[in-house]
């Protein structure tokens, strides 16, 4: 997993993927291999949310929004 540095000087390593969804999975379903007409399930953007609870809805409200074609 890459650690990358925050403005501060500061390393941030990412939380892991979510069980069953890798960069590979994600990569495939941004060339068209969609689930369900969507990039994501439901499941997976609330697991992938998880570290920002409480505010784990708005998280994501946001991911639904970037999901969503454009208008």
């Amino acid at each position: 997993m890459k650690t990358t540095t925050t403005e501060d000087g500061g390393k941030y390593t990412p939380p892991p993927l979510p069980e069953g969804l890798t960069v590979a999975v994600m990569k495939n379903r941004l060339s068209g291999k969609k689930v369900k007409g969507a990039l994501l399930t439901p499941k997976e953007m609330e697991d992938l949310a998880e570290c920002w609870q409480p505010y784990r809805s708005l998280g994501v409200y946001y991911m639904w929004a970037l999901a969503e074609e454009p208008k």
